[in-house]
C-alpha cells in the first residue's frame, strides 16, 4: 500500500494522476464532464470579465479624481 507523506505528494500524485482520468471512463461519462467543466468556465471568464470592467472603471474614476484635485491645488 503507497502512503504518502505530506499534502504536498499528495498534490503532485493528484496532478499526475489528472493525466489518466479518461482511461476506461464511457466517452458519454468524459463528453459530460467535459461539457460542464466547459461551462463552469465560461462562467469564470464572464465573472473575471465583469470584475475587471468593473476595476478599469473605478481606476477611470480615480485617475479623474485626482486630476481634479491636483487642477485645483488640492481643495476638494
Amino acid at each position: 500500500m503507497l502512503r504518502l507523506n505530506s499534502t504536498l505528494e499528495e498534490k503532485d500524485l493528484a496532478l499526475t494522476l489528472t493525466w489518466y482520468r479518461f482511461v476506461g471512463v464511457p466517452m458519454s461519462t468524459v463528453d459530460k464532464r467535459l461539457v460542464a467543466e466547459k461551462a463552469e468556465l465560461k462562467s469564470d471568464v464572464s465573472g473575471l470579465e465583469k470584475k475587471l470592467s468593473s476595476l478599469e472603471m473605478t481606476h477611470k474614476n480615480s485617475m479623474e479624481h485626482y486630476e481634479r484635485f491636483v487642477k485645483s491645488g488640492g481643495k476638494a
